[in-house]
């Protein structure tokens, strides 16, 4: 099962807002939730949910995304926040008060009516503009990684589906080898930037990319279906914190 919550936020006029907050929103969100939970939380490296902070342009304003990826974390984590979350968020680190304007929940859907509406959608586009409205990087060799690479979108992907879509595997080599051998990328504007967080800084990308994905039109549906639980799911390392927010359009 998987759910967003979505909140717009009106930033303070004296204090800079931007996506690097996300790592204090995240110890907000940590704060309002059941202890025993937070420990759970804390002790798994694959967390079930991604959230991240980013401004939207068409609307002119700052949404901050909580995405939970099982009916485990909605319980524990978006009720709760749901709750607790009245007319103001107060980031205690920080010594600053952020208004609130709005919460809007989606609705929830299932793995395999997410499976169904992509995977036997016939109209599924070759044709695909991701965009990281957050900071995006992958672990390669003990280091953070700048660049976009294909193989490290399908690698994370796939991992974090298969961990979180119980009974619907994609865990076949042969799929991934086949994604990545398909996808090629024929645009991007993308830049390097840096994510801080708990006085680190990391490297990392922002922008947006455009993919082509040729071969089957199974293959093609995959990627679809991986692109839109990124969505959720987030992309690369520390999307619990912040990092590794996307959308497909």
């Amino acid at each position: 099962m998987l759910t967003s919550l979505e909140i717009t936020l009106m930033p303070p006029a004296d204090n800079k807002f931007s996506f690097h907050l996300g790592s204090l929103l995240h110890g907000f969100l940590i704060e309002n939730i059941d202890s025993e939970y937070a420990g759970y939380l804390h002790n798994n490296q694959l967390k079930p949910f991604s959230q991240f902070l980013y401004f939207d342009k068409k609307n002119k304003k700052y949404i901050w995304k909580i995405n939970v990826l099982n009916k485990e974390a909605k319980e524990q984590l978006l009720i709760p926040l749901i709750s607790n979350i009245n007319d103001s968020i107060k980031l205690k680190n920080k010594s600053m008060e952020i208004s609130v304007e709005n919460k809007t929940l989606s609705s929830s859907i299932s793995y395999k009516k997410m499976s169904e509406d992509y995977y036997l959608n016939l109209e599924s586009k070759k044709r695909n503009r991701i965009t990281f409205l957050t900071p995006v990087s992958f672990k390669s060799g003990g280091d953070y990684t700048i660049f976009f690479e294909v193989h490290n979108l399908y690698s994370n992907l796939l991992k974090k589906w298969n961990s979180f879509a119980t009974g619907i595997s994609l865990e076949d080599d042969e799929v991934k080898d086949h994604l990545i051998k398909y996808t090629k990328v024929i645009g991007y504007n993308l830049k390097s930037t840096k994510f801080g967080m708990e006085g680190v800084r990391i490297n990392s990308f922002l922008g947006e990319v455009c993919l082509i994905v040729n071969g089957p039109d199974s293959l093609v549906r995959i990627a679809n279906l991986l692109f839109k639980f990124g969505e959720y799911s987030g992309l690369g390392v520390k999307t619990a914190l912040g990092m590794g927010g996307m959308v497909n359009e």
